[in-house]
């Protein structure tokens, strides 16, 4: 066996919640040769596969029986505006790196945590701009039977934090790599107002490094690093809801932040609504179950206080749903992805 495959390994430090939770199997990815053997090595064991990433949007319960697979696959490769990249490959780095190559689209999703791999099961967005905006091709691999597969952008039909790997392919797929088109002119984007201002206040002439820059520091200023405190950032979807429900919350909240928003995938007109200012609205700033807390930083932050289990960190995250719908009568979705036996 060319993979070194271990046994009942904490993942502690493997999610930025800082959970303990124990994979029965775990192996690190760091090829296609490794995950077709680990795939095989699983079929043939009856194993569950559990894919990990930077453990930076999910919440795992105490333990994960079966195979975890940890995506460690390091690819880069420019060519002309066209730009492949591996699974295992950090978000920021791919983003740093882009630019080093005078390649422009996602200053704006500078300081994303977590990995390559996980932006499409996502489609993560920040600040005006959505990773699906410039997708080109997801490689991937069938857990079932270890055969590879791509999907084009369309393909994996993608939606505000959502995709095919979240609907019909959930659980079913390792993704490996991404392939993507960039700008080799820079065009800014600037519709969200801190960034503009960020600028401004710092002297600074509009180019994507420092819309980058912008971001990094609006990021930091706003979310608790996980490094120094666990936690998943953003806890919450933004809710979107149809004209009628937005004149609803206004007659509650007239302060609640709402923003145009396609609302289905028929391009219906809607709203987005800040789900951290209802959450706030709502006095929860603080609340804890155990040691999961809502951050006081960002009401959008389930913050682990010191030994928070993940049934704390969901069951804190249900008293706030509970508490946002009976006062607002909105929804909130949770955006993590939840891995438990």
């Amino acid at each position: 066996m060319g993979i070194s495959l271990q046994q009942n390994i904490n993942l502690k430090a493997l999610n930025t919640l800082g959970l303990d939770v124990v994979a029965e199997y775990f192996v690190r990815i760091s090829s296609i040769e490794d995950l077709q053997e680990a795939i095989s090595f699983a079929c043939d064991h009856g194993l569950r596969v559990w894919v990990l990433g930077g453990g930076s949007n999910l919440v795992l319960g105490p333990s994960l029986a079966g195979l975890c697979l940890h995506m460690s696959i390091q690819q880069f490769e420019v060519k002309d505006r066209l730009v492949l990249a591996g699974a295992g490959m950090n978000w920021h780095q791919l983003v740093i790196a882009t630019l080093g190559q005078q390649l422009f689209g996602f200053e704006n999703l500078s300081l994303i945590p977590g990995q390559v791999g996980a932006a499409p099961i996502q489609n993560i967005g920040a600040y005006g701009v959505e990773f699906s905006e410039r997708v080109l091709e997801v490689n991937a691999f069938h857990i079932s039977d270890g055969k590879p597969f791509s999907l084009s952008g369309s393909d994996c039909k993608f939606g505000y934090r959502h995709s095919v790997f979240k609907s019909e392919l959930r659980d079913q797929t390792v993704i490996t790599s991404v392939k993507f088109e960039l700008d080799t002119e820079f065009e800014p984007r600037l519709q969200y107002n801190g960034i503009s201002e960020y600028l401004e206040a710092h002297e600074l002439l509009i180019s994507a490094e420092s819309v980058s820059q912008a971001v990094c520091a609006i990021r930091r200023s706003k979310l608790p690093d996980p490094g120094l405190i666990g936690n998943v950032g953003s806890f919450f979807k933004n809710p979107l809801v149809d004209k009628q429900a937005s004149l609803a919350l206004g007659r509650l909240d007239s302060d609640v932040p709402m923003h145009k928003f396609p609302i289905n995938e028929q391009g219906a007109e809607g709203y987005k609504l800040s789900a951290a200012h209802l959450i706030e609205s709502a006095g929860l700033k603080g609340l804890r179950v155990g040691d999961a807390m809502v951050s006081y930083q960002h009401a959008l932050v389930i913050q682990n206080e010191g030994n928070a289990t993940g049934q704390e960190v969901l069951e804190l995250a249900g008293d706030i749903q509970r508490i946002v719908k009976a006062r607002f009568d909105i929804t909130l979705d949770i955006e993590p992805r939840i891995l438990s036996d």
